[in-house]
């Protein structure tokens, strides 16, 4: 399957205003930026990222690894 490449500068703004909100890192935020963009969410076994998006309005674009179907 092929790999897809994703330059930042196509999520970055998002990403920035995701860190600003969730008071997360960029770096994290990219990640989460790109599941938004790509209509998708982010499955992550980060509890303390997941926790953190928990009960905000980013909660439905995180998935916890083990909640997976």
């Amino acid at each position: 399957q092929p790999i897809n490449i994703f330059p930042s500068r196509l999520i970055l703004e998002l990403a920035l205003e995701v860190a600003f909100d969730a008071s997360r890192t960029v770096y994290d935020s990219c990640y989460l930026a790109l599941a938004m963009l790509m209509g998708c969410q982010l499955v992550t076994a980060d509890q303390k990222l997941f926790n953190a998006l928990q009960g905000g309005s980013y909660a439905t674009h995180v998935c916890w690894v083990a909640n997976l179907p």
